[in-house]
């Protein structure tokens, strides 16, 4: 029997607080909804940062096919606020919890890295038909080289050939503990 851990945060700016807790391996969020943690298959991890915007979202998919997401959306600032250090904290005892062989992936689902590879190719493509119908004339070529430069970077960050890193949630909760991450100071 594990004692019970409660985090409490808002998930976004003008989102009602939110209460998850932590018993015996059962994840709660606020009577909504129970996850057993013992039957996750996988843990996901995203982190996107926008202009100074910050969303970060855990992932559990059990084998049962059920998946369950936790996020926070925060203003990026200099240090972290109590919303990103308590969702943080509730990752770290996520990843505790679960069954150590249960693979922690970081990154975008496969299926937003294909969308997002679509977008490239279509902005790659739009930068060459500026370039063949209007030629290289001063007044085009800006607007060109940047639809080809968007496209290669969005490209090259969403590459949908390239796989998520992935790690055993056992070794990532033994650096977290070796670390002594989240853990109160006195």
């Amino acid at each position: 029997i594990t004692p019970m851990q409660s985090f409490t945060y808002k998930p976004a700016l003008l989102a009602k607080t939110i209460t998850v807790t932590l018993e015996n391996g059962v994840l709660n969020k606020q009577g909504e909804w129970s996850l057993d943690l013992s039957t996750a298959t996988q843990v996901r991890r995203n982190s996107t940062n926008v202009r100074l915007h910050r969303f970060d979202e855990v992932e559990i998919s059990t084998t049962s096919g059920q998946a369950r997401r936790l996020g926070v959306s925060v203003p990026q600032r200099g240090a972290a606020d109590e919303q990103t250090v308590q969702h943080t904290l509730l990752i770290n005892a996520i990843i505790a919890a679960v069954p150590p062989d249960t693979p922690l992936c970081v990154g975008q689902k496969r299926w937003v890295k294909w969308v997002m590879a679509v977008l490239a190719l279509a902005m790659v493509g739009l930068g060459g038909v500026i370039l063949t119908l209007e030629g290289l004339d001063e007044d085009t070529i800006g607007p060109a080289l940047t639809a080809l430069a968007t496209g290669a970077i969005l490209g090259y960050i969403y590459n949908p050939f390239r796989a998520n890193l992935c790690r055993r949630c056992g070794d990532v909760a033994a650096e977290i503990a070796r670390l002594d991450w989240g853990a109160p100071k006195n």
